[in-house]
Parts: C-alpha cells; sequence; structure tokens
C-alpha cells in the first residue's frame, strides 16, 4: 500500500467537517480500513506550533480529507504528530 503524506497552506484552524476524527495511540478496531499516512511536520513548523492542539489540527484536517475518520499515531513529538489513517464504520 502506498502511504501518502498530505500537507496544506490551509488554516490551522479545526475545520467543522474533521471535528469527529480520533487521533489516538491505540490501535483502531479491526474493522477499519487503512487509506494512507498524515504527518503534521511538514506543515507547523516550530515557530507556528505553540501549542499540541494545532498539530492535531492539521492531522485531523488531512485525515478528513482522506476520508478518514481514525489516525493511529505512531510519532507524537512536540513539533509533529505522525500516524495512519483509518476509515472506520
Amino acid at each position: 500500500m502506498m502511504a501518502l503524506i498530505l500537507t496544506s497552506c490551509a488554516s490551522t484552524r479545526l475545520k467543522p467537517e474533521a471535528a469527529h476524527v480520533v487521533v489516538s495511540k491505540d490501535a483502531p478496531p479491526a474493522s477499519c480500513k487503512n487509506i494512507g499516512r498524515v504527518d503534521s511536520y511538514t506543515y507547523v513548523n516550530a515557530a507556528r506550533a505553540e501549542n499540541n492542539n494545532v498539530l492535531i489540527n492539521v492531522v485531523k484536517n488531512n485525515a478528513h480529507e482522506l476520508g478518514g475518520n481514525y489516525v493511529f499515531t505512531d510519532v507524537v513529538t512536540a513539533l509533529k504528530i505522525e500516524g495512519d489513517v483509518y476509515n472506520c464504520p
């Protein structure tokens, strides 16, 4: 499966349609389908990452654009969040 890393020049505000996206360190249920990957670091640099909410917003917005509703994070630091995007029923 090809991994897709999204970056965006959009605002770091959470889009209303992305509010339902779950970001978790817990693996998704088995019924979920992996549909790609997101990475907040390439968009938000250290000067703009004033808090983790900015990074989470970027991840949620990008996951929603992929059609996902769950992000299983495997990298979480003060400067970036990375994870696999899933579509869960």
